[in-house]
């Protein structure tokens, strides 16, 4: 099983975009923006990070925060918070890296 690692609030890295989703130690923000849109009907968010940790300890880090912070995992692999689906899509790539993308929108503009 992966071991994850708490980073205390005054080392605490947030996600480029959803300044309430931290970033597992191991990931850091790329060079792109985060991608956000304020609409009438709830914030979209786009957004990624990388880094050198593995696709399965970056899901366990994910798995175990996300409920902590208010999120509810559906069945789909997704996480549902207060009328907000996240989505997350891990890519490994090049040099044993990964990509972690996330996609926040609202829940009534989610579709599968």
């Amino acid at each position: 099983m992966a071991s994850l690692m708490v980073v205390g609030p005054s080392k605490a890295q947030f996600v480029p975009g959803i300044s309430d989703l931290p970033v597992a130690h191991g990931l850091a923000a790329g060079p792109e923006e985060p991608v956000v849109f304020d609409t009438p009907g709830g914030r979209i968010v786009t957004t990624s990070v990388y880094g050198s940790l593995s696709k399965t300890a970056a899901q366990a880090f994910y798995n175990a925060t996300l409920p902590q912070l208010g999120w509810v995992r559906q069945p789909e692999g997704n996480f549902r918070r207060e009328g907000e689906i996240l989505k997350l899509a891990i890519s490994q790539i090049q040099g044993g890296r990964i990509v972690l993308r996330f996609t926040l929108v609202p829940a009534s503009r989610w579709s599968r």
